[in-house]
């Protein structure tokens, strides 16, 4: 019997021997075997083959023997991790003995175990994916969140945000620098690192302190979501698949937070005129009408006006209800409700409704809605660019000139029914987060002593009836 020469190699298997140095000695006939039990390694030795592979043209055999095993229904391939026949003859009737008395687990828990899960440092990509499939809140919301994370390595790293084709969605270009970013290891990272970056991003903007406070402003909101990610309920849940560093955020400072108190700087009467007579009196400028009477009258947010369903307006209560469907999602819990207007907004929406009976959307629009995804996406974008042009060319100069609208209603409500009605109008979370962002209390508040300064007046004099005690004088004194 002709011998096998092996050719032993530390590469993988598929370069192993060539088919030339294979086994050309005759093949063992399966009569030879008749008597043998499926315990006698005489009865596999026939049965043995080694796994082969092509490489450039060439064909390549593994050193070990496998063998073939059938049983209960199951069959299964079993290396033997020999390269002596005999040897691996042996093995496979010690197998199939354990077979029969342990079961397949058992047996290919031993004999093919499965390959262990070594660690590997994360990369940015790495990890952002796998937050976003831990992670409950909204998908664009945690979008939002590995965008920040994203903004920060790129520029811990010096990958330019500067250039023109990271702006090219359309093109791809967006996305190329996402995975750019996405390779960069995630340990670059550091607290040290995240200090640089939030010290270097203030002092790129110079002196002008409305720059200066917009840029604190914008490196406070990109740390806090980029945090976000490393929270408790998120980093517990990640797999051991990946090393994550320490949180990079832990030590992370913010600056103080500058006041984000509403100061109205529209004329709503005079604004509302102008809407009334330009939009409202023209057909070509009839979308932006409605969108603004929906952002000006009832407070919705941008999206809410955009996917406001005709089914969601109760004509008969005047109320607008604001909820969830397969195109939209409320930004939380308590942004689902509904709006109370007034009798004239309901006459406004019932005239409009005749003009489009079978519309779905109260903005119409010739883009369709898509599912919820992770990015915002709306139906009618040039509505409201067409809308935002006009309030800039009306004096209303702020960069978000359509959600002004929404503070201005929201500021008027707070000034005639005051804050609580107010935060049920903007339907916020808290009291705390209308207090601190929306209102403006526009009524002057003075001592209303001014007229003392002018030549000649008196103090007002403070008297006293005759049934006042001296108490009452005392606390009277002591008021003024």
């Amino acid at each position: 019997m002709n011998k096998i020469k092996v050719q032993e190699t530390s590469k993988p298997a598929e370069f192993g021997i060539l088919e030339a140095e294979k086994d050309d000695s005759p093949k063992l006939k399966k009569q030879a075997t008749l008597g043998f039990g499926k315990t006698d390694a005489r009865y596999w030795k026939p049965r043995l083959y080694r796994n082969s592979s092509t490489k450039n043209g060439q064909r390549y055999y593994v050193t070990h023997w496998c063998i073939k095993i059938a049983h209960g229904g199951r069959r299964e391939t079993v290396n033997l991790r020999t390269a002596n026949q005999a040897a691996a003859a042996q093995k496979a009737a010690e197998f199939y003995k354990g077979l029969m008395r342990r079961g397949w687990d058992e047996m290919l828990a031993e004999w093919k175990p499965k390959p262990v899960e070594v660690p590997t440092p994360a990369t940015v990509g790495e990890f952002i994916a796998a937050a976003a499939a831990i992670s409950s809140a909204r998908a664009p919301t945690v979008w939002e969140y590995g965008g920040s994370l994203r903004r920060i390595a790129a520029d811990v790293a010096g990958v330019s945000r500067d250039d023109p084709k990271k702006w090219a969605g359309r093109t791809g270009g967006a996305q190329a620098w996402r995975d750019k970013v996405d390779t960069l290891p995630l340990d670059l990272l550091t607290p040290e690192a995240v200090h640089r970056w939030r010290l270097g991003r203030i002092k790129a903007v110079g002196d002008n302190p409305l720059a200066l406070r917009a840029m604190k402003t914008t490196v406070n909101s990109t740390l806090r979501k980029a945090k976000s990610l490393f929270s408790p309920k998120i980093i517990r849940h990640i797999g051991r698949g990946l090393i994550l560093p320490p949180n990079p955020f832990n030590e992370a400072e913010f600056f103080e937070r500058p006041s984000m108190r509403y100061q109205s700087k529209i004329n709503a009467p005079e604004l509302i005129e102008a809407a009334r007579k330009e939009l409202g009196g023209d057909m070509a400028w009839l979308e932006c009408w409605k969108a603004f009477v929906l952002l000006m009258f009832a407070g919705l947010r941008k999206n809410e006006a955009d996917k406001l369903r005709w089914a969601s307006v109760d004509f008969g209560a005047g109320l607008l209800r604001i909820e969830d469907h397969e195109c939209f999602q409320a930004k939380c819990e308590a942004s689902k409700d509904a709006v109370e207007i007034d009798g004239q907004v309901v006459a406004l929406l019932k005239s409009w409704r005749m003009l489009d009976p079978q519309g779905v959307y109260v903005l119409r629009s010739p883009i369709a809605p898509i599912l919820v995804g992770r990015q915002r996406h709306y139906r009618a974008p040039r509505t409201f660019e067409a809308l935002a042009d006009w309030l800039k060319g009306k004096g209303v100069t702020a960069r978000k000139a359509l959600h002004e609208l929404r503070k201005e209603a929201g500021s008027l409500v707070a000034q005639k029914h005051g804050i609580y009605a107010a935060s049920r109008f903007l339907r916020h979370a808290n009291i705390s987060t209308t207090s601190a962002h929306y209102l403006d209390k526009k009524e002057r508040v003075t001592l209303g002593l001014g007229s003392l300064l002018n030549e000649g007046s008196q103090a007002p004099e403070i008297t006293f009836s005759p049934d006042d005690d001296a108490s009452s004088k005392s606390q009277n004194k002591s008021a003024v």
